[in-house]
């Protein structure tokens, strides 16, 4: 603990897998978990700048877990995510705890999943809840980075 601040900081013990690159790394080196999304028309390159961002870190440090989370899985991991090895896939958000038995490095793409329309059905383990908790408390305590692939970030009323 810092005792030259008038505020301690303490250490917490679930982010201890936390990892900054060195700044001679790539531009495209993020800390570790990160959270980025990716959003656009059809056609724009979202998928492609999703995997060229999962090579840069993995380059850096190899993801251990993989997991997929998409409309139509099977077909995303055959397809458009195919160059990946080993991914795990998912047909909905998954409990906050389904997380806890994978050791070490771990990514979450959500590709195309309107995180607009999720149910609330279920309370606190309905879809919307379940997407919140791992897009805030596991990825940082957790050490899992999520990746967010979708056509637009907003509700609209049309």
């Amino acid at each position: 603990m810092s005792t030259s601040t008038l505020v301690p900081h303490i250490e917490n013990s679930e982010k201890k897998d936390h990892e900054v690159p060195a700044v001679t790394e790539n531009g495209m080196v993020w800390k570790s978990p990160s959270m980025a999304i990716f959003c656009g028309g059809t056609g724009s390159g979202k998928t492609n700048c999703l995997l060229a961002a999962v090579g840069h870190q993995s380059k850096w440090k190899p993801y251990k877990h993989i997991f997929l989370l998409s409309p139509n899985v099977e077909a995303a991991i055959k397809g458009e995510y195919g160059i990946l090895d080993d991914v795990i896939p998912l047909k909905e958000w998954p409990a906050i705890n389904y997380f806890d038995k994978y050791e070490g490095r771990k990514l979450l793409i959500a590709d195309d999943n309107a995180l607009v329309g999720l149910s609330t059905r279920g309370g606190v383990d309905s879809q919307r809840n379940r997407a919140d908790r791992i897009c805030g408390y596991v990825r940082t305590h957790k050490n899992l980075s999520v990746y967010i692939c979708q056509y637009r970030y907003y509700s609209s009323t049309y």
